[in-house]
């Protein structure tokens, strides 16, 4: 009973910093009592906080993180992709258009990053609002786009949907596709 009191302690000041600190930054739209809910089969559900490095990458630990995000998740399962990087984390850079790492303090995602390759070429960039993602690029080695991926592009207006679009080294479009929720299964769906 002692270390659920102190859980639920450590848990409040953890989102009521979140909730001032957001604030402090925009006004938020995110309910924060949502946020890090499991659903009635113990499984994650709904928005969870997720820590990055200060490139981007995820630790499962909040001890060296130097940003957050919220990433959707229905009954255990991530849903959503951030951009990827090929190669070595050593090897890459962010450049910043956004909120700006602070000594001692997490800062929510909030603008334009973008991972450089020590060639200087770009091979990502995320789009984050209020640590929502809104869209992400990946890019091959000659600067074409590889895939965009635009969380603002629903399909049928379902919540934590999204659109892919997968292009050639060329630039072409190879295709697109939703992932969306058909009979309670999230599945890939072909845009048309």
């Amino acid at each position: 009973m002692v270390k659920i009191k102190i859980y639920m302690f450590f848990v409040f000041l953890v989102f009521s910093s979140i909730n001032i600190r957001c604030f402090s930054q925009t006004i938020c739209n995110i309910q924060y009592d949502t946020i890090n809910k499991k659903n009635e089969n113990g499984k994650k559900q709904g928005y969870w906080v997720e820590y990055t490095d200060d490139k981007l990458f995820v630790l499962k630990k909040k001890k060296h993180a130097v940003f957050y995000r919220l990433v959707f998740y229905d009954n255990g399962a991530k849903i959503g992709e951030t951009a990827y990087v090929i190669g070595s984390k050593k090897k890459i850079h962010l450049k910043i258009e956004g909120n700006q790492a602070e000594s001692g303090n997490i800062i929510l995602l909030n603008g334009t990053y973008k991972l450089i390759s020590k060639n200087d070429s770009i091979s990502s960039e995320e789009i984050y609002s209020e640590g929502k993602m809104l869209t992400g690029k990946t890019f091959f080695y000659n600067g074409h786009l590889d895939e965009y991926v635009d969380y603002t592009d629903k399909y049928q207006n379902q919540l934590a949907s999204y659109k892919v679009t997968v292009y050639n080294i060329n630039g072409t479009v190879e295709k697109s596709y939703y992932r969306g929720k058909i009979n309670g299964k999230w599945k890939w769906i072909d845009a048309k």
